[in-house]
């Protein structure tokens, strides 16, 4: 509930469009939306959050690992299950691009953020309009870190200033 009594409203953004939800939010019809927002894909800051923060909507970031990409287990040659949808998506060419832009990401590296998977936490769990972070987790042991990236310590501003220049619109689509 919200501080109406009402029942709460949210929506998701599409994958491709992360603006259409900002009417939305100004018409004060939605109390959360649910946007894809990680170190590449860092649009929904250039006009949703201030709105949201605005109108005090929560925002729900999920895919904070770019379906895998930012957890830096896929690398240019890497070979997906049979059945994975991302063999379609994350073709060869698109697995040597991201490849690329990942390495580039490991100097951001530290104690306090020691991996890319936990750097790809903080830098969602870093803006204040983030209420929720939604990752993929298949094991017990990325329950466990994705819980202990939730530390408290965010990035500084320094630190997303620097990641906001590996901002990749790549407009994969799924297919």
């Amino acid at each position: 509930m919200n501080k109406t009594d009402s029942i709460l409203f949210g929506i998701s953004a599409n994958d491709w469009d992360p603006y259409g939800p900002v009417n939305l939010i100004k018409f004060d019809r939605v109390d959360t939306v649910q946007v894809i927002y990680n170190i590449f894909e860092q649009r929904p800051k250039e006009k949703m959050f201030a709105v949201a923060l605005e109108y005090r909507v929560g925002i729900m970031a999920p895919v904070p690992f770019e379906e895998g990409l930012l957890t830096r287990n896929l690398g240019s040659d890497y070979s997906f299950a049979e059945g994975d949808w991302r063999t379609q998506w994350l073709t060869p060419k698109r697995l040597k691009e991201a490849t690329r832009r990942i390495e580039k990401l490991e100097s951001f590296l530290t104690d306090d953020h020691p991996t890319l998977t936990v750097l790809a936490l903080k830098f969602c769990l870093s803006h204040t309009v983030v209420s929720t972070v939604i990752p993929g987790m298949r094991k017990l042991k990325h329950v466990e870190a994705n819980c202990a990236a939730s530390d408290g310590k965010l990035l500084t501003h320094q630190e997303l200033r620097l990641l906001s220049e590996h901002a990749f619109v790549h407009g994969w689509k799924y297919s």
